[in-house]
């Protein structure tokens, strides 16, 4: 059996698995409601499982709902580069 063989999950590059940065591991109640608010449902469970990434459209609201700051990952603690 596969379980257990020590093996590393998926890296992002092989297109499986998640990706290093997951927003999605430690959202909130207030979070995740104002996420299934402004996208819905089925557009939630299929973005934070990495079924899809958010459209152009739905973008707006990992950062309006504190999952992100603005401009994405890059731009929050740790991240970026120096101007």
């Amino acid at each position: 059996m596969a379980a257990g063989n020590g093996a590393p999950p998926p890296s992002p590059e092989s297109g499986e698995g998640t990706p290093a940065f997951n927003p999605f591991t430690d959202l909130t109640a207030e979070q995740q409601a104002c996420l299934r608010e402004a996208w819905g449902d089925a557009a939630f469970a299929a973005i934070t499982t990495f079924q899809r990434p958010p459209t152009q459209e739905e973008e707006p609201a990992l950062s309006a709902c504190g999952v992100m700051p603005p401009g994405g990952p890059e731009n929050g603690p740790g991240g970026g580069h120096a101007s």
